[in-house]
């Protein structure tokens, strides 16, 4: 069955609705929109400056007016200085947009945030609104919050911003501009990064009833009332990227309903990049547009075929982390071949089949990823754990800044992190377990060895006191008890699959491995050992008529069959960890 997944409100519209919802002349009723941390920051402190809720649309605050004036553009109920410093935790949004709310507060206000907060710049934002009359005062570090701003002069009517590092600065001026008296021109200086953002801004301006002129330099917006009854907020494109990451490194399909293809959102690329990274590398992708896609396609590129680069992105390292150094040391921890570069990545991603054992992900047991309270690096290290489910990550409730869902969505995708080999006895089911377990990291568990140890007796003693049917009986216990556990390699019994609900619990978990050989070979291996006969037959005719009996059930909950007759344990190995990485991509039947 398809998983269906509904991601969360567009944070970044989200971000611009509220900002204009405060500013509109009549309250505005936000549908749709995404209730995460960043937003809780700017709806907070749009209160603190005066905003009030609407009563049918409470988390929208509205700045009261009274009637437009003749006089207009006149707002005799501007947002008021704040009676303490607006706290922006980590988000970058709501401490730009509302800096640039200083040129309508009468009186001081004070922005700072958390310690990652500290070290993202807003100096640029400062410079243009020092040049609009807006007095900058720095607590801390020039350039980086906290910072007072207060304005002491009439507004002029253009301003120029660089947007070489961060496109926010030049939207939250536009957000700002129909307030103003005399309207804003804004100059764009240098190569705008995330450009596909200004014009989502302007999107949200023209659904408010702004006039925005679009012109070669930047932008100019005329002065005016702002109103909207009813804004509804599309999915959101940056956390969809994640979910059909997962989709595509699972080998899974999934629909996700609220999305729109035609969206002015620019991460809907995603769908192009994926499409991209299906087929052999080398690839290379310019993120200069879409910072927000560096994590989930990073992700995505450890598991494609051949290196991927990720370049003209230096940008994300002003983002919530040094988002390339914290990918790219989380990497490292998962054994993913990577190199960081000033402005990108470069992954080394899989090797083609048969081309040894060059550039694939390396399992490390108990690999421990730090996101630095990076929402974006621990969805991105969710990712991993796809493939890699023996991964640690440090803090996974930072998603919640802006998809709190997403441990619980990302789990329609996830591989079982328990494995089982099935088959007859004789196959190698224990001595490949036990090196499977060991070069996963996982705990290994050999069926028989646990039933003797609950019976404590000996498989062939059980069988001489209460015959096969005592075993069966322990054996489905001891299994239906292991199939609800993880973090497990499990070598059945051979006879386990007898049973109907051990059987239905092998066939759902998606990582049953069918180790097979032929009834000589078998009987061979197993003459000896002194396991208790299952017929009056014996030898090869013993097995042949065991194989007979149990091979449609095998069959039957199995995800994948690897063949074991005349191979060694270790090329038996090779079949069965190369499955266990890719269950969906790697079948060896």
């Amino acid at each position: 069955m398809t998983p269906v997944v509904v991601v969360p409100g567009s944070k970044s519209i989200t971000q611009r609705a509220l900002m204009l919802a405060a500013l509109a002349e009549t309250p505005t009723e936000l549908v749709g929109a995404l209730d995460c941390d960043d937003s809780r920051y700017l709806r907070d402190a749009l209160r603190s400056l005066g905003a009030l809720s609407s009563p049918h649309s409470p988390h929208s605050p509205h700045f009261p007016h009274s009637p437009p004036s003749p006089h207009f553009p006149h707002f005799p109920h501007s947002p008021h200085s704040p009676h303490s410093p607006l706290y922006c935790g980590n988000a970058g949004t709501t401490i730009r947009f509302t800096a640039a709310l200083s040129l309508l507060v009468d009186g001081p206000m004070s922005l700072d945030g958390d310690e990652h907060m500290r070290r993202r710049p807003i100096g640029d934002l400062a410079d243009a609104l020092g040049s609009l009359g807006v007095t900058v005062r720095w607590g801390g570090v020039p350039g980086f919050p906290p910072l007072t701003l207060e304005r002491r002069l009439a507004a002029p009517t253009e301003v120029e911003i660089d947007v070489t590092r961060s496109s926010q600065f030049a939207s939250a001026l536009l957000l700002v501009a129909p307030r103003l008296p005399g309207g804003l021109a804004v100059r764009l200086r240098g190569a705008a990064v995330s450009r596909p953002y200004l014009a989502l801004t302007v999107d949200v301006l023209r659904r408010f009833g702004a006039r925005v002129d679009e012109r070669p330099e930047g932008y100019r917006v005329e002065p005016g009332a702002l109103r909207c009854e009813r804004f509804e907020v599309e999915g959101d494109w940056s956390s969809a990227a994640f979910i059909l990451a997962a989709a595509r490194i699972a080998g899974r399909e999934v629909r996700i309903p609220n999305l729109r293809r035609d969206s002015g959102q620019g991460d809907r690329v995603i769908v192009d990049f994926l499409e991209r990274l299906a087929g052999p590398g080398p690839h290379r992708f310019d993120l200069g547009d879409c910072p927000d896609l560096v994590a989930p396609l990073a992700a995505a590129a450890a598991f494609a075929v051949g290196p991927t680069e990720i370049r003209n992105v230096a940008h994300a390292r002003i983002k919530e982390s040094d988002r390339l150094r914290v990918l790219a040391e989380g990497f490292r921890a998962a054994g993913i071949v990577v190199e960081e570069f000033p402005d990108g990545l470069r992954i080394a991603g899989l090797a083609p089949e048969g081309a040894g054992e060059a550039a694939k992900p390396a399992v490390q047991a108990g690999a421990f990823l730090d996101p630095h309270h990076d929402h974006r690096m621990a969805m991105a290290f969710g990712l991993l754990s796809l493939r890699l489910p023996h991964l640690r990550i440090a803090d996974p409730e930072c998603v919640s800044k802006s998809y709190p869902d997403f441990w619980r969505d990302l789990d329609c995708f996830r591989r079982p992190t328990a494995f089982y080999l099935i088959g007859l006895r004789g196959s190698g089911k224990t001595t490949v377990g036990r090196l499977l377990a060991a070069k996963v990291g996982l705990e290994f568990v050999d069926a028989d060895e646990e039933v003797e140890r609950r019976a404590g007796e000996s498989v062939a003693e059980i069988f001489a006191r209460g015959g096969e049917r005592r075993f069966r009986e322990l054996e489905r216990e001891v299994m239906l008890g292991l199939l609800a556990r993880g973090g497990l390699v499990v070598a059945t019994g051979g006879g386990c699959v007898l049973d109907p609900e051990v059987r239905e619990g092998l066939r759902r978990s998606g990582a049953a491995a069918w180790l097979d050989a032929s009834p000589a070979e078998r009987a061979a291996r197993i003459a000896g050992s002194g396991r208790p006969p299952l017929t009056d037959r014996g030898g090869v005719e013993e097995e042949e008529a065991i194989a007979r009996e149990r091979e449609p059930l095998y069959r039957a909950c199995a995800a994948t069959r690897v063949p074991t007759g005349g191979r060694s344990p270790e090329e038996v190995l090779g079949d069965v960890e190369r499955f266990w990485r890719d269950p969906a991509g790697r079948d060896v039947r």
